[in-house]
């Protein structure tokens, strides 16, 4: 007995007959959705007998199950992994930039540091001296 294939999405049309029985599923990955089609051609497909009848709430069931099974746990790809780690950078322009770099940020800070300093040394020597006066 030969049955059509149909597609799975009412705005697609296919017309094929099927061979024994089976229906072929398959993924666009371009439209994201499964159509039904001749078991004879390249394609990857994922087979249901159809002896028995099958009904919407089966194809879906099936599409759901197929859908499950290909998600992936986004924290487990390596996109996710890279973003956590850095690559090594060996450049030597690269080396003398972040020296540049740290060496600004290092005056910077020390300015500020070494001004706090110098004023708290000159506050303790004048409390030294207001005491020494007393």
């Amino acid at each position: 007995m030969q049955q059509n294939c149909r597609s799975l999405d009412p705005t697609f049309n296919i017309v094929t007959a099927a061979e024994d029985d089976i229906l072929c599923l398959y993924y666009n990955y371009t439209d994201k959705k499964f159509y039904a089609d001749d078991c004879s051609t390249n394609r990857t497909f994922l087979c249901e007998s159809m002896t028995t009848e099958i009904t919407q709430e089966i194809i879906q069931e099936k599409i759901e199950n197929i859908q499950k099974n290909l998600t992936v746990n986004k924290k487990e790809t390596n996109q996710y992994i890279r973003t956590l780690t850095s690559a090594p950078d060996e450049r030597q322009s690269a080396k003398n930039i972040g020296i540049v770099g740290v060496t600004v940020i290092s005056v910077v800070f020390g300015v500020i540091m070494l001004s706090d300093c110098i004023n708290v040394v000159k506050g303790i020597q004048n409390k030294c001296k207001r005491s020494e006066d007393s």
